[in-house]
């Protein structure tokens, strides 16, 4: 799964050496993105559909650019500007279109619905694997260490994932739309769309992934748990280890202060203004 691939991106982002086998893992999987970009055949033997295409030149750009452009704003802020839109759909219930011509926004959200999925799954699994003496273990700031199965993990991600992706919702969703303007063809491209149904709007709205604001309520939908997983080493290759622990803040309850406060205290605030915030997005993989 490329979420795996994204964590060695991760660790480089970070300017951390990987290792030897991590390396070749690596540039073997850029190198067939560079093939999957430049071949007009897709995987099933059919010519490439237009915004296929853009999607491969995208996703190949993209991985490139989070390295090279690592200490740049750009990105970043591309990550912000789809996240806002987002999050205006999601919670006014309303579909949006967005019009560009920078086909870097397939990428962006891709893999933006990628991490989205890859965090539900871990939460439920994480939550269905907890007893109530689990949980008061891990209150008390104690660690407690879970093996999944990577195939359940899989199948279960790729349902989440697949509902974010199915074009065939009759109700009961809202779409993210993008139309995308194709400079070859001098036409735009309306074949790209996000849809995400009552459920999985609820997760992404209550969701905090590994962030913890101090004046933000996390005591719900697991948002109190940290988690650190491994990939699935070479002899047991259905072994996801998973280390669960507390997060730095657990607040039970949303504390409400002038703006201005938070902007001086919250950590996350005072970074996103200092221009810090890129040590925070490697989780999007």
């Amino acid at each position: 799964m490329s979420n795996f691939w994204g964590t060695f991106q991760s660790l480089k982002l970070r300017n951390r050496k990987l290792t030897k086998m991590q390396t070749i893992l690596y540039n073997k999987f850029m190198d067939q993105r560079k093939q999957i970009t430049e071949s007009k055949i897709n995987i099933a033997g059919d010519h490439k559909t237009p915004i296929a295409e853009h999607i491969d030149r995208s996703y190949f750009q993209y991985f490139k650019k989070k390295i090279k452009s690592r200490d740049s704003e750009n990105l970043l802020n591309d990550y912000k500007n789809v996240c806002i839109i987002l999050l205006y759909a999601l919670l006014n219930r309303t579909n949006v279109t967005f019009v560009t011509a920078d086909r870097d926004i397939l990428a962006i959200l891709l893999v933006l619905s990628k991490s989205l999925a890859h965090d539900m799954t871990f939460t439920h699994m994480i939550l269905s694997s907890l007893s109530e003496d689990d949980k008061r273990v891990i209150l008390k700031r104690n660690y407690i260490t879970r093996y999944f199965s990577f195939s359940e993990f899989k199948k279960i991600f790729n349902g989440v994932y697949g509902d974010i992706m199915n074009v065939y919702w009759k109700r009961d969703y809202v779409r993210f739309r993008v139309k995308l303007w194709d400079l070859k063809r001098q036409k735009y491209i309306n074949d790209f769309s996000l849809n995400f149904n009552e459920s999985v709007r609820e997760m992404i709205l209550n969701m905090h992934g590994p962030l913890s604001c101090h004046f933000a309520k996390n005591d719900t939908y697991g948002n109190w748990i940290h988690y650190h997983f491994w990939p699935p080493p070479p002899k047991s290759p259905d072994v996801l280890k998973v280390l669960l622990s507390l997060k730095k803040r657990n607040s039970l309850d949303n504390i409400q202060v002038p703006e201005i406060i938070h902007r001086e205290t919250c950590k996350y605030a005072i970074d996103d203004a200092a221009g810090r915030l890129k040590e925070y997005y490697g989780f999007l993989l």
